[in-house]
C-alpha cells in the first residue's frame, strides 16, 4: 500500500519565517519555497503560505500571478494582506509573547485545517 502524498504548500517570505512553517509543518505538509522573482505555477500544490513580512506589494503581486495561472487560481492564501481567502497569523508576534512551540503549532493548525477544506 502505497503512503498518500502529503499535500504542497508553495511558501513566499523570509528565511525565518519559511523555516518555522517547515519547523511546523514539514510532518503534515511539503513545502515548496519560491523566491522572490519566480512565478508560481501551483501546478500540485494545494496552498500557498505568504510570509506576514512578505510586503504588501509583493502580496499583491503574488495574488495576481497566482490569478494569473490556470493551475494556481483556485489556490487558498494565508497571508496577512491577502483579501477574503486568506487567513491572518502573526507568526513573530505569537512567537514573542507564547514561544516558537506554540507559534509553529498555531500555524500549522491553520494550515491544516484550511487545507481540510470547508
Amino acid at each position: 500500500m502505497t503512503a498518500k502524498p502529503k499535500p504542497e504548500v508553495l511558501a513566499f517570505g523570509s528565511d525565518e519565517a519559511l523555516r518555522l512553517a517547515e519547523q511546523a509543518l514539514s510532518e503534515d505538509v511539503s513545502i515548496v519555497r519560491l523566491q522572490p522573482a519566480q512565478k508560481p505555477s501551483g501546478g500540485g500544490s494545494d496552498l500557498a503560505l505568504a510570509d506576514v513580512r512578505f510586503g504588501r506589494s509583493r502580496v499583491v503581486r503574488l495574488l495576481r500571478a497566482l490569478g494569473e495561472s490556470p493551475d494556481a487560481r483556485a489556490l487558498p492564501v494565508i497571508s496577512c494582506a491577502a483579501p477574503h481567502r486568506a487567513a491572518f497569523i502573526d507568526v513573530r508576534r505569537l512567537t514573542r509573547q507564547y514561544g516558537e512551540r506554540v507559534a509553529t503549532e498555531v500555524l500549522r493548525r491553520v494550515v491544516v485545517t484550511r487545507l481540510a477544506g470547508p
